[in-house]
């Protein structure tokens, strides 16, 4: 039966909407960046790499993964991230994405113009689109580690090159990096800056800061998405609201049981605790290559370490194409090919 599950899971086509586009790049590619640039001498192979991973808290992971940032220094570099991102959407039948991309140490380095690095993302992405049918949308972490001042210029540095963009996939703003000690009502006026020109806003929250930080997000600044949201899990006003509301979380299981802020082991994750309130849980990775986790593993946790159904499963999928922010034509377009994946072989027998 689990094969079974593996494989029904492996030919859903799905959608992740909460990636961060650097830490989906391989452990094999960091390497050939840092022999190009002699940045590390102790991440050197593949076991310097995954000595690493062990992360005492959010705090060091997000430590380590704005040291990859610097990595990429030239605007070929940004060639093995496209293409990372590309193997993995393949690896895992994702469709659709909505990544995050973050620019803040581009910036701060200098190495290389951050609208060069913007428009090799379109056009690698188109390129995906064209020879795959993947689509990636990215928005544009401005980052609470840095400030709101730092948050300010990322903005306008996106709206800036927005200007002059066609067909771009760019599409919004979310705040991410340190939640504790960053409230996000610091980024109000980026936030409101950007709602006013049209981008959607998405923030994480409640990732290792009780529910207040929630409820912030929501009614402070306005998010559209709330990433992680998992101290909800203490809130009962919060959960109603969110089951009422139809708020989406952005669940990253394997990435909260790593961190170790509210939960530590799968099956303790409130994810079903969530999915039975009635909540409008996504299933993402976060970082895939931080946590060594992909989507279809995420999947299979869920059957395998919180006893979710097929049925169960298939919902999640669902809330998670629901939750994208493409039109409702195209969710319907993608939604077809779910079901054309999911019953063919039922109907054919």
């Amino acid at each position: 039966m689990d094969q079974q599950i593996k494989e029904w899971i492996s030919n859903v086509p799905k959608s992740e909407i909460h990636l961060h586009l650097e830490a989906v790049v391989k452990i094999s590619s960091y390497m050939k960046l840092n022999e190009k640039y002699n940045i590390d001498d102790t991440l050197r192979t593949v076991e310097d790499y995954k000595k690493q991973l062990s992360f005492k808290d959010l705090k060091d992971m997000i430590n380590f993964f704005l040291h990859l940032q610097t990595f990429f220094r030239e605007e070929e570099d940004y060639a093995y991230m496209a293409r990372d991102v590309e193997d993995y959407a393949l690896d895992n039948n994702i469709r659709y994405m909505e990544v995050y991309f973050s620019p803040s140490k581009i910036i701060q380095a200098g190495f290389v113009d951050i609208h060069a690095v913007f428009r090799l993302l379109d056009k690698t992405f188109q390129q995906i689109k064209e020879k795959h049918g993947i689509e990636t949308k990215v928005i544009v972490d401005v980052s609470r580690s840095f400030g709101p001042a730092n948050a300010m210029q990322n903005l306008n540095i996106l709206m800036d090159y927005l200007k002059g963009a066609e067909d771009t996939c760019f599409i919004g703003i979310g705040l991410g990096g340190a939640e504790s000690g960053n409230s996000c009502l610091e980024y109000k006026d980026v936030f409101s800056l950007a709602q006013k020109n049209h981008l959607h806003t998405v923030a994480h929250a409640g990732e290792e800061v009780e529910s207040k930080s929630i409820w912030d997000a929501i009614d402070g600044i306005g998010a559209e998405r709330i990433g992680h949201g998992t101290s909800a899990m203490f809130d009962e006003e919060l959960m109603a609201y969110l089951e009422k509301s139809g708020t989406p979380l952005e669940i990253c299981p394997a990435s909260n049981i790593v961190t170790k802020k509210y939960v530590s082991r799968m099956e303790d994750h409130p994810i079903r605790k969530f999915f039975d309130r009635g909540i409008n849980v996504t299933l993402n990775t976060d970082d895939p290559i931080l946590f060594d986790i992909d989507l279809n593993t995420e999947y299979y946790n869920l059957y395998s370490k919180l006893n979710f159904s097929q049925e169960e499963l298939l919902k999640v999928v669902r809330n998670t194409w629901e939750s994208t922010f493409l039109s409702r034509e195209e969710k319907d377009r993608y939604w077809a090919q779910v079901e054309k994946a999911v019953y063919q072989g039922k109907k054919e027998k």
